[in-house]
């Protein structure tokens, strides 16, 4: 993250994207084949969950909520999301519609007043990927409103995290305040804070002004 414009072209091509949306995963003879997960992100609000985690039965999947589905593999918080799925080394796809190009998701969910990152993304066998509506990055931003650090992939040196990030812009993110209540120190990634060993791959992604 930084000043500028930075593209990082990296391991995962958008026809690979394309083929991890449709490959079957076959774990023995027998067995019924496990596909990919896919969760769709149908609205660019960042709709805040209640007091006990719980997002409104309102037909609206929003990112927090489908990375929480990704990431515990169930979507008992928001039943308007996919769930992830609940097997080892499945990559769990959350796709923003297309309907959503042009638009920018800003972080809003305050506790306390404090703006929140997205759910810490952890888990050495729970890869997730994240991708844009369309092939043009500029098409779907998330904001951090210079407020939080949106993003945490992997718990300090206990636990990495694997996170793919296709076709998006990632602006506005702030270190300084995305430490609150978080295993990340403050002033460090204003995009992105990564623990040990974690998995990071950037496809067609902008980060600005973080």
């Amino acid at each position: 993250e930084g000043d500028g414009r930075l593209k990082t072209q990296a391991r995962v091509r958008i026809g690979f994207v394309v083929a991890l949306l449709s490959s079957v995963f076959v774990f023995g003879a027998g067995v019924e084949p496990v596909r990919a997960a896919s969760i769709t992100v149908n609205t660019a609000a960042d709709i805040a969950p209640d007091g006990n985690g719980n997002f409104p039965n309102d037909g609206l999947c929003s990112l927090r909520a489908a990375i929480r589905s990704a990431q515990n593999n169930s979507n008992a918080h928001d039943v308007n999301c996919s769930t992830g799925a609940p097997v080892a080394n499945v990559l769990d796809t959350i796709t923003i519609s297309p309907s959503l190009a042009g638009q920018t998701m800003t972080l809003s969910y305050a506790v306390g007043g404090v703006v929140q990152p997205f759910d810490i993304i952890s888990g050495a066998t729970n890869p997730m990927m994240i991708v844009g509506p369309t092939t043009n990055a500029a098409d779907f931003t998330i904001s951090g409103g210079n407020a939080v650090r949106p993003f945490l992939v992997g718990f300090l040196n206990i636990e990495p995290g694997k996170l793919t990030l296709a076709n998006l812009t990632v602006t506005g993110g702030n270190a300084a305040n995305g430490a609150a209540g978080a295993p990340a120190i403050g002033g460090d990634g204003g995009a992105m804070y990564a623990g040990y060993f974690s998995q990071l791959t950037f496809d067609n992604v902008v980060f600005r002004n973080n």
